[in-house]
């Protein structure tokens, strides 16, 4: 880790795991077949920290990975978005990880979760994919202050 690092995290640090282009097709894919709107310029991830505290040794875990969720559910987050409640212990143990190394959290435990829709087109489903999605990259960047 350099000192730019350091310095770059002071705002923050986000980490999230991003959907391979094959689940992620697979997906968009799912969501058109069951009327759920989705933007696709914005990536299918699982956030795994936005931590306000600079955490600028979430730089080491940044890039390939492969790691497999199966979806258990779906819910509203609040009244912002539809999410995919995910079973992926390795998320949860990044998180973990994330947080021993200062990370901080806003909410009172983590819920590994996938976004399919934001406010504008809240959805009810009936249903949740029945494939397992696979995360092929993990992402680290700066907050800004």
């Amino acid at each position: 880790m350099t000192l730019t690092d350091i310095l770059d995290h002071q705002g923050g640090t986000y980490v999230k795991m991003k959907l391979s282009d094959a689940s992620a097709a697979k997906l968009a894919d799912w969501c058109d077949q069951h009327g759920i709107t989705h933007d696709p310029a914005t990536d299918f991830h699982c956030t795994l920290c936005y931590s306000r505290t600079p955490v600028p040794a979430a730089e080491a875990i940044a890039g390939p990975v492969n790691i497999t969720a199966e979806v258990l559910n779906w819910e509203h987050l609040g009244t912002t978005a539809t999410v995919l409640l995910l079973d992926c212990a390795r998320a949860e143990q990044i998180h973990q990880l994330l947080r021993d190394h200062g990370a901080s959290h806003d909410w009172e435990k983590f819920t590994a979760h996938l976004t399919v829709n934001s406010l504008q087109h809240l959805v009810l489903l009936d249903s949740v994919p029945e494939f397992d999605l696979v995360f092929d990259h993990i992402a680290v960047r700066p907050l800004q202050k």
